[in-house]
């Protein structure tokens, strides 16, 4: 399994957890571009695992996800 599948099925599963059944769902409840910094088109490609995002967007994600830098679950996404 690539490095980028394992983050998009850890970024899924980890939306999911927070209660959202679609990625629209969350990205639309997080503000949309302003919120996440980046389109849904974007975010849809990193919960496919087609890509992964810079570090700074990362934290912004974390962020958006309600999740500490320092917490397990988050450790899950940066070692994806």
């Amino acid at each position: 399994m690539s490095f980028t599948s394992e983050f998009g099925k850890a970024l899924a599963s980890m939306r999911k957890a927070q209660g959202f059944a679609t990625a629209f769902s969350f990205y639309k409840s997080r503000g949309q571009s302003r919120g996440l910094k980046l389109s849904f088109a974007n975010y849809l490609r990193l919960e496919r695992g087609k890509g992964l995002p810079q570090a700074w967007r990362l934290e912004r994600i974390l962020s958006c996800l309600g999740l500490e830098p320092a917490s397990p679950a988050a450790g899950v996404l940066v070692r994806a």
